[in-house]
């Protein structure tokens, strides 16, 4: 079976300082096409070759992400990233991602997101896999110095201490300990024989925008033409 075509699309949103979100738009790609299962998606009929190759797959993305963590750190970057990767093969479209750089597709049906946030404000589960490893979890003190302790209402949202970062999962950050994790949220989807459209975007434009907002303009402008829409409309909202 010859290699299929394969459409690589990310984006990385950096905090701390933008060295480790470069160096994984300078590295994905080597370090993804390494990993990735040779060859046609085989027959769904043969069950267990197909599943065994949605696994590979799967498997490819989750090791890209882990050693694009540990790689960036051993090249000196101190800072952190989230991600956001698209991998479409096939028909098959591969989603993952760490941290708050939401995913939605849109099809001729429905509009739906297809990442996972990682964000404390809105992920139990991450809260309580942090606190049982042993880390603070509370907003950024009055005094804007570390977290807010006893009486202290607080300023903004939560984040996890030490290193006072709002996302559970990210790339890099090696100085908030262990527990952030760069292991991704990854959903594996059937692209409609009539198609769908993707959008990748940082909280910049999904805290100025609804993601319905971002539905219409993905039905209502050309592929060329959407980034900058959306950008458009978001900077009109006051994203960015």
């Amino acid at each position: 079976s010859s290699d299929l075509e394969v459409g690589v699309y990310a984006v990385f949103d950096g905090h701390n300082g933008p060295n480790t979100a470069h160096f994984c738009k300078d590295h994905l790609l080597g370090e993804l096409l390494s990993r990735l299962p040779k060859g046609a998606i085989p027959p769904e009929t043969d069950t267990e070759k197909f599943q065994i190759h949605l696994l590979r797959i799967r498997q490819a993305v989750a090791s890209t992400f882990t050693a694009l963590d540990s790689k960036s750190k051993l090249a000196g970057c101190r800072a952190g990233c989230t991600a956001s990767l698209l991998l479409v093969t096939g028909w098959l479209a591969t989603v993952a991602n760490v941290g708050d750089s939401d995913v939605v597709v849109q099809t001729t049906k429905e509009l739906r997101e297809v990442s996972t946030t990682h964000r404390l404000n809105e992920n139990d589960y991450e809260i309580a896999r942090l606190e049982k490893a042993g880390h603070l979890v509370a907003q950024l003190s009055s005094t804007l110095h570390g977290p807010s302790l006893g009486g202290d209402p607080g300023i903004g949202p939560m984040r996890v201490w030490p290193g006072g970062l709002c996302v559970a999962r990210a790339i890099g950050d090696g100085d908030v300990g262990t527990e952030v994790l760069p292991e991704p949220h990854i959903k594996q989807m059937r692209v409609p024989d009539s198609g769908a459209r993707f959008a990748l975007a940082t909280d910049g434009v999904w805290d100025g925008m609804p993601k319905n907002k971002v539905g219409k303009l993905l039905n209502s402008f050309t592929i060329q033409e959407c980034a900058r829409e959306v950008v458009r409309h978001s900077l009109m909202r006051g994203g960015l």
